[in-house]
Protein backbone atom coordinates (compact mmCIF):
# COMPACT_ATOMS: atom_id res chain seq x y z
CA UNK A 1 0.00 0.00 0.00
CA UNK A 2 1.05 3.59 -0.66
CA UNK A 3 0.87 6.78 1.36
CA UNK A 4 0.34 9.65 -1.10
CA UNK A 5 2.77 12.50 -0.48
CA UNK A 6 2.34 15.94 -2.01
CA UNK A 7 2.76 19.58 -1.06
CA UNK A 8 0.11 21.22 1.10
CA UNK A 9 0.53 24.86 2.06
CA UNK A 10 0.82 25.57 5.77
CA UNK A 11 -2.06 28.04 5.61
CA UNK A 12 -4.34 25.59 3.80
CA UNK A 13 -4.66 27.56 0.56
CA UNK A 14 -5.66 25.12 -2.23
CA UNK A 15 -3.46 24.86 -5.30
CA UNK A 16 -4.47 23.18 -8.55
CA UNK A 17 -1.05 21.70 -9.33
CA UNK A 18 -0.61 20.03 -5.96
CA UNK A 19 -4.27 19.08 -5.60
CA UNK A 20 -4.08 17.16 -8.86
CA UNK A 21 -2.44 14.42 -6.79
CA UNK A 22 -5.44 13.03 -4.87
CA UNK A 23 -7.74 13.68 -7.86
CA UNK A 24 -5.52 11.80 -10.33
CA UNK A 25 -3.96 9.03 -8.25
CA UNK A 26 -7.25 7.95 -6.69
CA UNK A 27 -8.43 7.22 -10.22
CA UNK A 28 -5.23 5.46 -11.27
CA UNK A 29 -4.08 3.76 -8.06
CA UNK A 30 -7.05 3.98 -5.74
CA UNK A 31 -6.86 0.36 -4.65
CA UNK A 32 -3.29 0.81 -3.47
CA UNK A 33 -3.56 4.09 -1.51
CA UNK A 34 -3.69 4.05 2.28
CA UNK A 35 -2.85 6.95 4.63
CA UNK A 36 -1.29 4.63 7.23
CA UNK A 37 1.20 2.97 4.85
CA UNK A 38 4.94 3.08 5.60
CA UNK A 39 5.66 3.41 1.85
CA UNK A 40 5.60 7.00 0.54
CA UNK A 41 4.37 7.58 -3.00
CA UNK A 42 5.61 10.82 -4.59
CA UNK A 43 3.82 11.83 -7.78
CA UNK A 44 3.10 15.33 -9.10
CA UNK A 45 5.16 18.21 -7.78
CA UNK A 46 8.58 19.72 -7.18
CA UNK A 47 9.10 17.47 -4.19
CA UNK A 48 12.56 15.90 -4.46
CA UNK A 49 14.75 18.00 -2.20
CA UNK A 50 16.56 17.82 1.13
CA UNK A 51 13.28 18.26 3.01
CA UNK A 52 11.76 15.04 1.66
CA UNK A 53 10.48 12.90 4.56
CA UNK A 54 12.21 9.66 5.43
CA UNK A 55 10.21 6.45 5.11
CA UNK A 56 10.70 2.71 5.17
CA UNK A 57 10.20 2.74 1.40
CA UNK A 58 9.76 5.52 -1.16
CA UNK A 59 8.30 5.25 -4.66
CA UNK A 60 8.71 8.12 -7.12
CA UNK A 61 6.47 8.47 -10.15
CA UNK A 62 7.06 11.73 -12.02
CA UNK A 63 8.17 14.11 -9.27
CA UNK A 64 10.81 16.76 -9.93
CA UNK A 65 13.83 18.26 -8.22
CA UNK A 66 13.69 21.82 -6.93
CA UNK A 67 13.25 24.17 -3.99
CA UNK A 68 15.11 23.33 -0.79
CA UNK A 69 18.91 23.46 -0.71
CA UNK A 70 19.72 20.08 -2.21
CA UNK A 71 18.45 16.69 -3.31
CA UNK A 72 17.15 13.94 -1.00
CA UNK A 73 19.40 11.17 0.29
CA UNK A 74 18.55 8.32 -2.05
CA UNK A 75 19.35 4.75 -1.04
CA UNK A 76 18.10 1.21 -1.72
CA UNK A 77 14.75 2.00 -0.08
CA UNK A 78 13.89 4.26 -3.04
CA UNK A 79 12.34 3.05 -6.31
CA UNK A 80 12.08 5.39 -9.30
CA UNK A 81 9.59 4.62 -12.05
CA UNK A 82 10.13 8.01 -13.67
CA UNK A 83 10.89 11.65 -12.89
CA UNK A 84 9.58 14.87 -14.39
CA UNK A 85 12.40 15.65 -16.78
CA UNK A 86 16.08 15.38 -17.73
CA UNK A 87 17.26 18.00 -15.24
CA UNK A 88 15.74 16.08 -12.36
CA UNK A 89 17.28 12.83 -13.58
CA UNK A 90 20.69 14.47 -13.87
CA UNK A 91 20.49 16.08 -10.42
CA UNK A 92 19.66 12.70 -8.87
CA UNK A 93 22.23 10.75 -10.87
CA UNK A 94 19.53 8.63 -12.52
CA UNK A 95 19.66 7.01 -15.97
CA UNK A 96 18.34 9.27 -18.75
CA UNK A 97 15.41 6.92 -19.65
CA UNK A 98 13.84 7.65 -16.26
CA UNK A 99 13.24 11.23 -17.39
CA UNK A 100 9.76 10.82 -18.90
CA UNK A 101 7.55 13.83 -18.13
CA UNK A 102 5.10 15.18 -15.56
CA UNK A 103 2.36 12.61 -14.83
CA UNK A 104 -0.29 15.32 -15.09
CA UNK A 105 -0.21 14.31 -18.76
CA UNK A 106 -2.58 11.51 -17.66
CA UNK A 107 -5.33 14.13 -17.20
CA UNK A 108 -6.21 14.01 -20.89
CA UNK A 109 -7.54 10.46 -20.44
CA UNK A 110 -9.57 11.17 -17.32
CA UNK A 111 -11.94 14.00 -18.24
CA UNK A 112 -15.59 13.78 -19.34
CA UNK A 113 -16.44 15.08 -22.79
CA UNK A 114 -18.89 17.71 -21.52
CA UNK A 115 -17.72 21.33 -21.19
CA UNK A 116 -20.05 23.91 -19.66
CA UNK A 117 -20.00 27.71 -19.80
CA UNK A 118 -18.91 30.38 -22.30
CA UNK A 119 -15.71 30.11 -24.33
CA UNK A 120 -12.90 32.67 -24.32
CA UNK A 121 -10.24 33.42 -26.87
CA UNK A 122 -7.79 33.92 -23.98
CA UNK A 123 -7.85 33.05 -20.30
CA UNK A 124 -5.38 33.88 -17.55
CA UNK A 125 -4.25 31.59 -14.72
CA UNK A 126 -1.95 33.04 -12.02
CA UNK A 127 0.26 31.15 -9.60
CA UNK A 128 -1.89 30.22 -6.63
CA UNK A 129 0.05 32.54 -4.32
CA UNK A 130 -0.64 35.48 -6.62
CA UNK A 131 -4.30 34.70 -7.33
CA UNK A 132 -6.79 37.35 -6.20
CA UNK A 133 -9.99 39.16 -7.14
CA UNK A 134 -7.78 41.86 -8.65
CA UNK A 135 -6.69 39.48 -11.39
CA UNK A 136 -10.31 38.54 -11.98
CA UNK A 137 -11.01 42.27 -12.47
CA UNK A 138 -8.13 42.59 -14.93
CA UNK A 139 -9.49 39.66 -16.93
CA UNK A 140 -12.97 41.19 -17.04
CA UNK A 141 -11.43 44.42 -18.34
CA UNK A 142 -9.90 42.47 -21.22
CA UNK A 143 -12.78 40.09 -21.89
CA UNK A 144 -10.51 37.19 -20.85
CA UNK A 145 -11.54 34.17 -18.87
CA UNK A 146 -10.06 33.91 -15.38
CA UNK A 147 -8.92 30.53 -14.08
CA UNK A 148 -8.33 30.65 -10.33
CA UNK A 149 -6.02 27.77 -9.26
CA UNK A 150 -7.48 27.90 -5.72
CA UNK A 151 -10.96 26.84 -6.82
CA UNK A 152 -12.22 23.21 -6.93
CA UNK A 153 -10.57 20.86 -9.41
CA UNK A 154 -13.60 20.55 -11.69
CA UNK A 155 -13.92 24.35 -11.89
CA UNK A 156 -10.27 24.81 -12.86
CA UNK A 157 -10.34 22.05 -15.48
CA UNK A 158 -13.61 23.32 -16.94
CA UNK A 159 -12.26 26.87 -17.12
CA UNK A 160 -9.13 25.70 -18.90
CA UNK A 161 -11.11 23.69 -21.43
CA UNK A 162 -13.22 26.73 -22.29
CA UNK A 163 -10.32 28.78 -23.63
CA UNK A 164 -8.57 28.81 -26.98
CA UNK A 165 -5.25 29.96 -25.46
CA UNK A 166 -4.22 29.84 -21.80
CA UNK A 167 -1.87 32.53 -20.50
CA UNK A 168 -0.45 31.06 -17.32
CA UNK A 169 1.93 31.76 -14.48
CA UNK A 170 1.08 28.38 -12.95
CA UNK A 171 3.25 25.59 -14.37
CA UNK A 172 0.54 22.96 -14.06
CA UNK A 173 -1.72 25.30 -15.97
CA UNK A 174 0.69 24.90 -18.89
CA UNK A 175 1.19 21.17 -18.31
CA UNK A 176 -2.50 20.33 -18.27
CA UNK A 177 -3.29 22.74 -21.10
CA UNK A 178 -0.62 21.02 -23.19
CA UNK A 179 -2.03 17.62 -22.27
CA UNK A 180 -5.45 18.77 -23.49
CA UNK A 181 -4.09 20.26 -26.72
CA UNK A 182 -4.70 23.86 -25.60
CA UNK A 183 -1.95 26.29 -26.68
CA UNK A 184 -0.39 28.19 -23.78
CA UNK A 185 1.77 31.22 -23.07
CA UNK A 186 3.94 31.51 -19.97
CA UNK A 187 4.14 34.67 -17.87
CA UNK A 188 5.95 35.48 -14.67
CA UNK A 189 5.25 38.27 -12.23
CA UNK A 190 8.40 37.72 -10.21
CA UNK A 191 6.17 36.91 -7.26
CA UNK A 192 5.94 33.76 -5.16
CA UNK A 193 6.54 30.38 -6.74
CA UNK A 194 8.71 31.35 -9.70
CA UNK A 195 11.38 28.69 -10.27
CA UNK A 196 12.85 28.42 -13.75
CA UNK A 197 14.51 25.05 -13.10
CA UNK A 198 11.19 23.22 -12.78
CA UNK A 199 9.80 24.85 -15.92
CA UNK A 200 12.93 23.98 -17.91
CA UNK A 201 12.87 20.43 -16.55
CA UNK A 202 9.31 19.83 -17.75
CA UNK A 203 9.70 21.74 -21.04
CA UNK A 204 12.78 19.75 -22.00
CA UNK A 205 10.91 16.49 -21.35
CA UNK A 206 8.62 17.42 -24.28
CA UNK A 207 11.16 19.16 -26.51
CA UNK A 208 9.90 22.63 -25.59
CA UNK A 209 11.74 25.84 -24.71
CA UNK A 210 10.81 27.82 -21.62
CA UNK A 211 9.87 31.38 -22.61
CA UNK A 212 8.29 33.65 -20.01
CA UNK A 213 6.81 37.11 -20.52
CA UNK A 214 6.85 39.60 -17.66
CA UNK A 215 3.64 40.93 -16.10
CA UNK A 216 3.60 43.35 -13.19
CA UNK A 217 2.63 41.75 -9.85
CA UNK A 218 -0.50 42.94 -8.04
CA UNK A 219 -0.37 43.01 -4.26
CA UNK A 220 -3.65 43.34 -2.39
CA UNK A 221 -1.90 45.24 0.41
CA UNK A 222 -1.01 48.15 -1.89
CA UNK A 223 -2.82 51.52 -1.51
CA UNK A 224 -5.96 51.92 -3.62
CA UNK A 225 -4.39 54.30 -6.15
CA UNK A 226 -1.38 52.05 -6.67
CA UNK A 227 -3.67 49.03 -7.05
CA UNK A 228 -5.64 50.84 -9.74
CA UNK A 229 -2.46 51.75 -11.60
CA UNK A 230 -1.10 48.21 -11.31
CA UNK A 231 -4.32 46.68 -12.62
CA UNK A 232 -4.29 49.02 -15.60
CA UNK A 233 -0.66 48.20 -16.33
CA UNK A 234 -1.26 44.46 -15.93
CA UNK A 235 -4.21 44.66 -18.32
CA UNK A 236 -2.07 46.47 -20.90
CA UNK A 237 0.72 43.91 -20.56
CA UNK A 238 -1.61 40.91 -20.85
CA UNK A 239 -3.29 42.49 -23.86
CA UNK A 240 0.09 43.02 -25.51
CA UNK A 241 1.18 39.47 -24.74
CA UNK A 242 -2.04 38.05 -26.19
CA UNK A 243 -1.40 39.94 -29.44
CA UNK A 244 2.33 39.40 -29.84
CA UNK A 245 3.46 36.26 -27.97
CA UNK A 246 3.60 32.96 -29.81
CA UNK A 247 1.61 30.25 -27.97
CA UNK A 248 3.34 26.93 -27.42
CA UNK A 249 2.12 23.36 -27.76
CA UNK A 250 4.23 20.22 -27.70
CA UNK A 251 4.61 18.01 -30.76
CA UNK A 252 1.75 15.50 -30.84
CA UNK A 253 4.09 12.60 -31.62
CA UNK A 254 6.35 13.34 -28.67
CA UNK A 255 3.36 13.70 -26.39
CA UNK A 256 1.96 10.34 -27.50
CA UNK A 257 5.32 8.72 -26.84
CA UNK A 258 5.58 10.23 -23.36
CA UNK A 259 2.01 9.20 -22.51
CA UNK A 260 2.72 5.66 -23.69
CA UNK A 261 5.83 5.61 -21.49
CA UNK A 262 3.81 6.81 -18.50
CA UNK A 263 1.23 4.09 -19.05
CA UNK A 264 3.99 1.50 -19.36
CA UNK A 265 5.53 2.65 -16.04
CA UNK A 266 2.09 2.69 -14.41
CA UNK A 267 1.41 -0.89 -15.53
CA UNK A 268 4.80 -1.89 -14.15
CA UNK A 269 4.04 -0.19 -10.83
CA UNK A 270 0.64 -1.89 -10.55
CA UNK A 271 2.27 -5.24 -11.31
CA UNK A 272 4.95 -4.69 -8.67
CA UNK A 273 2.36 -3.61 -6.11
CA UNK A 274 0.20 -6.65 -6.83
CA UNK A 275 3.11 -8.91 -5.95
CA UNK A 276 3.37 -7.38 -2.49
CA UNK A 277 -0.30 -7.16 -1.56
Amino acid sequence: MLKLYYFKSADGVPNFGDDLNPWLWRQLLGDYLAPESDTIFSGIGTLLNDRFPRAKKTIVFGSGVGFGSGVPRVDDSWTFYCVRGPRSAHALGLPAPLAVTDPALFVANLLPSEITGPRHKFSYMPHYRNASDHWATVCRMLGFGYVDPRTPMESVLNGMRRTDVLITEAMHGAIVADALGIPWITVRTGGAGTLEFKWQDWCESLGLTYRAHHVVPIFSSAPALRLSIKKGLAAAQLSWISRTARPQLSDARIKRERLAQLHDRLDRLRHDLSLHN
